[in-house]
């Protein structure tokens, strides 16, 4: 119920693609940032954040993105409280925030901050981070046109998500 009233506004026209329609940064974003602030758990604040930067991700805000994506982990002692078949934001964020910083200009940090996150997910009791995490190290490297380890990301990714029924993870 928490994760269908923060994520649903902003994140479901995103997978109908059509971005537009996805949560706008104004009196939308506003509502999801107060709906968080109702709930009275500071632990949800980045399920919240994490929505917010993936909305502006898909909406080519990138610099809204990563500002999104920082505030995951403000504040984020106790971990966030997990919500059942949703990922860690922590892990969400991180790969958001890589992602973001590619396309603005800093392919380095993108690396390195995609590859930390890597092993973060490998210790999430969520396979679905590491899955997720797999794709997103697959999409950076093929940015930085590293084409062989791009190719070996997303064959594990591929592989990986497919054995555990990530069909969001795989392209058919």
């Amino acid at each position: 119920m928490i994760s269908a009233g923060v994520r649903v506004p902003a994140v479901a026209p995103v997978v109908r693609s059509r971005f537009h329609a996805a949560v706008p940064f104004g009196a939308d974003r506003a509502q999801i940032a107060q709906l968080g602030e109702r709930l009275q758990d500071p632990s949800l604040a980045p399920h919240v954040h994490r929505t917010l930067g993936e909305t502006a991700f898909w909406r080519g805000e990138f610099a809204a993105t990563q500002r999104e994506s920082l505030k995951c982990f403000v504040g984020a002692e106790p971990r966030p409280r997990p919500i059942p078949g949703v990922q860690d934001p922590l892990v969400m964020c991180s790969l958001w925030l890589a992602l973001a910083l590619w396309h603005l200009g800093y392919p380095d940090q993108a690396l390195a901050r995609v590859d930390a996150v890597l092993e973060q997910a490998k210790e999430s009791p969520h396979s679905g981070d590491l899955g997720a995490a797999l794709n997103v190290a697959a999409w950076v490297r093929l940015l930085r046109r590293e084409i062989a380890s791009a190719r070996e990301f997303a064959e594990t990714a591929l592989r990986f998500n497919a054995e555990r029924g990530h069909g969001w993870h795989v392209v058919h």
